[in-house]
């Protein structure tokens, strides 16, 4: 007698038969009706594939089981955030651009300007073009990892900080800020009764601070979790096959270099060697045999 009983053994109920696997042993049916291909399957589709480009299928069908794609997309309220920050971003692009030109022109036009107002308007205006530009670039370019997408996320507190001093200081000391106003508004573009104007937008001006203040906080998060998931999608395309006419494209790009670098050198034998070699890989882009 067995004391530790008899082994289980493989019951029709368990759902899987030794047929089934046998046949996803051997390749032969069984795994391809799931779309997942079997590298070993005699299958037309496995056997128009190569072995790189049955890795790449492989690695981007375990991505999409691991749910890298859809997984990790944000929900309703993060699309939104999403939206209302990148719309951020082009409300940045047009306020840079204009506190720029407004400040070259007090520094420029003007012999005594009003350089606290100058200064903060270059300097303001430099920050948002800048940032925002890098990171609308970086959205819709892969190029040097998305960059600009993580200058722009660190900026947003900075930016959301400076909003906030603002708010504070006019709170503080709004009739200084008026008076300001009053005493340089024939070197700041102004009207006469800017000051009287101005005093009655305050609460208007201090809801329009907060509400961008808010949105470049949350600029950080946002822009962050845009970047990975920006580059976990280039990662998987890249695992991707591609099509034979992408293939055979390159080969002939490549051919073409090979046989120019040879022309440059000069030199009959190596013109013969170049030609040669450009030909094999011609042949191997087209799948002539040698």
């Amino acid at each position: 007698m067995n004391p530790f009983g008899d082994s289980p053994k493989a019951s029709a109920s368990d759902g899987i038969t030794a047929d089934d696997w046998k046949s996803i042993a051997s390749g032969v049916g069984g795994g391809d009706d799931d779309g997942f291909l079997n590298p070993e399957s005699n299958l037309p589709s496995n056997r128009s594939l190569k072995t790189s480009d049955w890795s790449r299928e492989r690695s981007a069908q375990q991505l999409e089981l691991e749910d890298t794609h859809d997984g990790d997309g944000p929900g309703c309220c993060g699309k939104i955030m999403e939206r209302l920050v990148m719309g951020l971003h082009v409300i940045n692009v047009g306020c840079g651009f204009a506190s720029m030109v407004y400040g070259s022109l007090l520094v420029s036009k003007f012999e005594r300007p009003a350089m606290a107002a100058a200064m903060f308007c270059l300097i303001l205006g430099v920050v948002h073009q800048a940032t925002s530009l890098a990171g609308i670039v970086s959205y819709f370019a892969r190029s040097c990892s998305r960059f600009g997408l993580r200058i722009s996320a660190f900026v947003g507190p900075y930016v959301a900080f400076i909003y906030l001093t603002i708010i504070v200081t006019f709170i503080a000391d709004e009739g200084g800020f008026l008076k300001y106003l009053e005493d340089n508004h024939e070197v700041m573009y102004l009207s006469p009764n800017v000051a009287e104007n101005a005093g009655r937008l305050m609460p208007m001006a201090y809801t329009f601070l907060s509400i961008l203040g808010v949105l470049e906080a949350f600029r950080f998060s946002v822009m962050r979790k845009l970047h990975d998931r920006l580059l976990s999608l280039d990662h998987a395309d890249d695992l991707k096959p591609k099509p034979s006419w992408y293939e055979k494209s390159k080969n002939q790009e490549k051919g073409n270099e090979v046989l120019t670098e040879a022309l440059l050198e000069g030199g009959g034998g190596g013109d013969e060697a170049a030609s040669a070699k450009s030909g094999s890989v011609l042949k191997e882009s087209t799948g002539t045999p040698n």
